[in-house]
């Protein structure tokens, strides 16, 4: 990291996880207010920040990760033969390698990547992934859907909203038919790259979030428009 490099909030989202307060439609507890102030804060000055026990285990995250290294060791024949090859009008399956560029007027992403969605809305297809790859998706997809509701909770409450709104962001993912669990492989490269996103809640794990750093504008505040480039270069 460098020396400008942003100090981000850390937040422990655990009051979310009990079965009380604004979670089951009561008042919010005084320990869920405490942890909506916080994410306001951070949201208010960085735009990132780190959440802590907010319902993904270390457990959860070692079984998608080993299994994303078990996808993508695959050989290019395997993968250009029998996977399911990524499709635009659906937005899901194996997307090769520097075939993406969320920003036209950059260079393509240089990585690899595997789309699930929901399996209520959508049949994604898992032909050609390794024995257990399928089980590990669905499984991590249903935790990280959850921790995304109570997530919506936070915010909701983060700015203030009124009871009856708690859930006006939760509600605007019934079907979660626009969300999208990515499975990224970057290879080493011998020189800096960026990577976009243009989601609304992006959820990234320790590993990934130790090679990502938001952009500064050299003073060390993030730079929330990433440089000033079309939607999805941030």
């Amino acid at each position: 990291a460098g020396g400008d490099s942003p100090q981000l909030s850390t937040v422990d989202f655990s009051p979310f996880l009990l079965n009380q307060g604004c979670v089951v439609g009561d008042e919010p507890t005084a320990a869920q207010l405490h942890t909506a102030s916080q994410i306001n804060a951070a949201c208010m000055t960085d735009g990132f920040l780190y959440l802590t026990d907010f319902g993904v285990t270390d457990a959860d995250v070692d079984d998608a990760f080993a299994q994303a290294k078990r996808l993508f060791a695959l050989s290019d024949d395997v993968k250009r033969g029998a996977l399911k090859p990524y499709a635009p009008s659906t937005n899901m399956g194996f997307s090769k390698f520097a075939s993406e560029a969320a920003n036209s007027k950059r260079p393509p992403d240089l990585k690899e990547a595997f789309n699930v969605r929901s399996r209520e809305v959508h049949a994604n297809d898992y032909n050609g992934t390794p024995e257990g790859f399928d089980a590990t998706a669905e499984r991590f997809w249903d935790t990280l859907q959850t921790a995304s509701r109570r997530i919506f909770l936070a915010i909701a409450l983060a700015l203030r909203l009124p009871p009856a709104d708690s859930r006006f962001f939760e509600k605007a993912f019934v079907t979660w038919n626009q969300c999208t669990l990515r499975f990224l492989h970057y290879p080493p490269c011998d020189f800096e790259a960026g990577a976009s996103d243009g989601g609304d809640l992006s959820l990234a794990g320790e590993g990934l979030l130790s090679a990502i750093q938001p952009i500064t504008d050299g003073h060390g505040k993030v730079d929330l428009d990433g440089g000033g480039g079309e939607e999805g270069d941030g």
